[in-house]
């Protein structure tokens, strides 16, 4: 998160988070699922401006903006997010807060989740708060406390709210991001899972020296568990994640989350430009976008 001045404008960019490895390791008592995720984020994300008012509104604009338009005022997780905010702290955040939606809705890069965490802690830095924004977080989805700790990489345990720090290093690694127009709600890929789809948890290095040595061992010693359910409920999937593995010296092709944006993981930020622009060309209608994840 940058710094802040309360007299202007400020401008921030909530990342797509991409999840790396995504293990469900079972299913509890109460419905939920416990998982381990190693989770990092990318330089391509949504941007808020957010600036002081006299009441608070939120507008929505950018190429994925129209989902949003149609839910409520009080339905967007931004203003879920300050309402618990204000009322925990028991003061008005007004605010004026304007998203430019870049990253595609239902993806799972958790947009929505960054969107609430970066307006959360925009305002507390504003306001000079010490309030643990987890507390709120955490009634809101395990996503959103994840992204209290961008752009650090993080392993995300228990049920998405359980985060360590402790995480392999690895360099700045070029990504490649398409989603060919499915979305997948993450409810209905848990209500279609079974045990089969169950992973345990894994060990990971202290540290990834180059691209290769994590996209082999995510390749060979991780999966995401999500995916069979995903390609149930939206099978075109199969066709991004083919595309992506086709690509000259495509080192590791994967779902995110569950899904349905897939990324494909390439040795040069070069590379990955020229599999975008094949993948464009033969997929005009699909989104696709090249970027760096980083580790720190």
């Amino acid at each position: 998160m940058q710094n802040t001045t309360p007299f202007s404008p400020t401008r921030v960019t909530s990342p797509a988070k991409i999840n790396l490895h995504l293990h469900i390791t079972g299913k509890r008592e109460d419905g939920y699922h416990n998982l381990q995720s190693l989770t990092a984020f990318t330089d391509f994300g949504d941007t808020l401006i957010l600036t002081p008012s006299n009441k608070r509104t939120i507008t929505i604009n950018g190429p994925f903006a129209e989902h949003l338009r149609t839910l409520s005022e009080q339905d967007n997780l931004i203003e879920k997010a300050l309402a618990l905010y204000e009322k925990k702290i028991t003061r008005s955040l007004n605010y004026s807060v304007s998203l430019t939606k870049r990253i595609p809705t239902g993806g799972g890069l958790g947009g929505g989740s960054g969107n609430a965490a970066f307006a959360l802690q925009t305002i507390k830095d504003l306001i000079e708060d010490t309030t643990d924004l987890s507390e709120i977080t955490s009634a809101l989805g395990s996503d959103i406390t994840a992204f209290l700790h961008a752009p650090h990489a993080i392993i995300m345990e228990g049920t998405g709210n359980k985060i360590s720090t402790i995480t392999p290093s690895f360099p700045d690694t070029p990504i490649l991001l398409v989603n060919g127009g499915q979305n997948c709600p993450t409810p209905e890929i848990y209500a279609r899972m079974t045990p089969d789809d169950y992973a345990p948890p894994v060990t990971f290095p202290f540290e990834f020296t180059t691209g290769d040595d994590m996209a082999y061992f995510l390749k060979f010693k991780t999966r995401n568990s999500m995916t069979r359910a995903a390609l149930t409920f939206a099978p075109d999937i199969q066709e991004t994640l083919d595309m992506l593995e086709s690509q000259r010296n495509c080192q590791l092709s994967r779902l995110s989350g569950s899904g349905a944006t897939c990324f494909g993981i390439f040795p040069t930020v070069a590379e990955s430009v020229m599999a975008a622009e094949q993948i464009k060309t033969t997929h005009p209608d699909w989104w696709v976008v090249t970027t760096l994840l980083r580790s720190r």
